[in-house]
Protein backbone atom coordinates (compact mmCIF):
# COMPACT_ATOMS: atom_id res chain seq x y z
CA UNK A 1 0.00 0.00 0.00
CA UNK A 2 1.46 3.42 -0.95
CA UNK A 3 2.03 6.17 1.57
CA UNK A 4 -0.39 8.51 -0.18
CA UNK A 5 -3.13 5.88 -0.18
CA UNK A 6 -2.41 5.10 3.49
CA UNK A 7 -2.63 8.81 4.30
CA UNK A 8 -5.95 9.14 2.50
CA UNK A 9 -7.35 6.09 4.30
CA UNK A 10 -6.13 7.45 7.65
CA UNK A 11 -7.77 10.80 6.93
CA UNK A 12 -11.03 9.08 5.99
CA UNK A 13 -11.01 7.02 9.21
CA UNK A 14 -10.23 10.13 11.26
CA UNK A 15 -13.09 11.99 9.67
CA UNK A 16 -15.40 9.02 10.31
CA UNK A 17 -14.44 9.07 13.98
CA UNK A 18 -12.56 5.75 14.02
CA UNK A 19 -9.15 7.11 14.98
CA UNK A 20 -8.58 10.00 17.35
CA UNK A 21 -5.79 11.90 19.08
CA UNK A 22 -2.28 11.28 17.84
CA UNK A 23 -3.36 9.93 14.47
CA UNK A 24 -4.61 13.34 13.37
CA UNK A 25 -1.37 14.98 14.45
CA UNK A 26 0.71 12.23 12.83
CA UNK A 27 -1.18 12.56 9.57
CA UNK A 28 -0.85 16.34 9.47
CA UNK A 29 2.85 16.23 10.22
CA UNK A 30 3.53 13.46 7.74
CA UNK A 31 1.60 15.06 4.89
CA UNK A 32 3.29 18.44 5.44
CA UNK A 33 6.72 16.82 5.79
CA UNK A 34 7.35 18.15 9.30
CA UNK A 35 7.58 14.83 11.13
CA UNK A 36 11.02 14.42 12.64
CA UNK A 37 12.06 17.95 11.72
CA UNK A 38 13.34 19.99 14.66
CA UNK A 39 13.94 23.71 14.36
CA UNK A 40 15.65 25.30 17.33
CA UNK A 41 16.74 28.79 18.23
CA UNK A 42 20.37 29.58 18.95
CA UNK A 43 20.98 29.12 22.68
CA UNK A 44 24.02 30.41 24.57
CA UNK A 45 26.33 27.60 25.64
CA UNK A 46 28.86 29.90 27.34
CA UNK A 47 29.44 33.63 27.71
CA UNK A 48 32.35 35.85 28.68
CA UNK A 49 31.66 37.84 30.66
CA UNK A 50 29.17 35.52 32.29
CA UNK A 51 25.93 36.92 33.67
CA UNK A 52 26.38 38.57 37.06
CA UNK A 53 30.18 38.46 37.09
CA UNK A 54 32.66 41.21 37.94
CA UNK A 55 35.37 41.75 35.33
CA UNK A 56 38.45 43.95 35.37
CA UNK A 57 38.34 46.89 32.93
CA UNK A 58 38.74 49.19 31.25
CA UNK A 59 38.91 46.86 28.23
CA UNK A 60 36.67 43.80 28.29
CA UNK A 61 36.78 40.92 25.81
CA UNK A 62 33.35 39.57 24.88
CA UNK A 63 32.70 36.08 23.55
CA UNK A 64 29.32 34.38 23.22
CA UNK A 65 29.27 30.72 22.20
CA UNK A 66 26.01 29.24 20.87
CA UNK A 67 24.69 25.77 20.07
CA UNK A 68 24.09 26.72 16.43
CA UNK A 69 25.94 28.31 13.54
CA UNK A 70 25.26 32.05 13.29
CA UNK A 71 24.81 34.60 10.53
CA UNK A 72 27.40 37.07 11.82
CA UNK A 73 26.42 39.82 9.37
CA UNK A 74 22.86 39.94 10.76
CA UNK A 75 23.74 39.51 14.43
CA UNK A 76 24.09 42.48 16.81
CA UNK A 77 25.73 43.37 20.13
CA UNK A 78 24.95 46.53 22.12
CA UNK A 79 26.43 47.57 25.44
CA UNK A 80 24.40 49.73 27.83
CA UNK A 81 26.01 51.38 30.82
CA UNK A 82 24.68 53.41 33.74
CA UNK A 83 23.65 56.27 31.42
CA UNK A 84 21.15 53.94 29.69
CA UNK A 85 22.44 54.70 26.19
CA UNK A 86 23.07 51.57 24.09
CA UNK A 87 26.41 51.57 22.27
CA UNK A 88 26.74 49.21 19.27
CA UNK A 89 29.75 46.91 19.46
CA UNK A 90 31.63 45.73 16.41
CA UNK A 91 31.35 41.97 15.97
CA UNK A 92 34.75 40.56 15.09
CA UNK A 93 34.53 38.25 12.08
CA UNK A 94 34.82 34.58 13.08
CA UNK A 95 38.17 33.06 12.26
CA UNK A 96 37.31 29.43 12.88
CA UNK A 97 34.16 28.92 14.94
CA UNK A 98 30.85 29.89 13.24
CA UNK A 99 28.99 29.32 16.53
CA UNK A 100 30.77 32.13 18.40
CA UNK A 101 30.53 35.90 18.22
CA UNK A 102 33.27 38.02 19.72
CA UNK A 103 33.77 41.70 20.39
CA UNK A 104 35.56 44.04 22.78
CA UNK A 105 34.34 46.79 25.06
CA UNK A 106 37.06 49.45 25.20
CA UNK A 107 37.53 52.14 27.80
CA UNK A 108 34.74 50.97 30.12
CA UNK A 109 34.56 52.79 33.44
CA UNK A 110 33.61 51.06 36.68
CA UNK A 111 29.93 50.22 36.98
CA UNK A 112 27.15 47.90 35.87
CA UNK A 113 26.64 47.11 32.19
CA UNK A 114 24.12 45.15 30.14
CA UNK A 115 25.24 43.31 27.04
CA UNK A 116 22.23 43.09 24.70
CA UNK A 117 22.71 40.42 22.07
CA UNK A 118 20.64 39.47 19.05
CA UNK A 119 21.77 36.63 16.83
CA UNK A 120 20.39 35.08 13.69
CA UNK A 121 21.00 31.35 13.42
CA UNK A 122 21.66 30.08 9.91
CA UNK A 123 18.30 28.25 10.05
CA UNK A 124 16.60 31.67 10.09
CA UNK A 125 15.59 31.94 13.75
CA UNK A 126 16.36 35.17 15.62
CA UNK A 127 17.21 34.97 19.33
CA UNK A 128 17.96 37.79 21.75
CA UNK A 129 18.92 38.26 25.35
CA UNK A 130 20.73 40.36 27.93
CA UNK A 131 23.82 39.59 30.01
CA UNK A 132 24.37 41.91 32.99
CA UNK A 133 27.91 42.25 34.36
CA UNK A 134 29.99 44.69 36.38
CA UNK A 135 33.28 46.33 35.47
CA UNK A 136 35.80 47.05 38.22
CA UNK A 137 39.05 48.98 37.95
CA UNK A 138 42.36 47.26 38.73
Amino acid sequence: MGWVRLGVEMATKCLNGRIFGGAVVWLCLTVTGLAGRAEAHAVIVSAAPAAGTVVIGPDVDIALHFNSRLDHKRSRLNLTGANGVPVPLLIIAPAIDPTTITSRGNGLGPGTYSLHWQVLAVDGHMTRGVIPFTVAVP
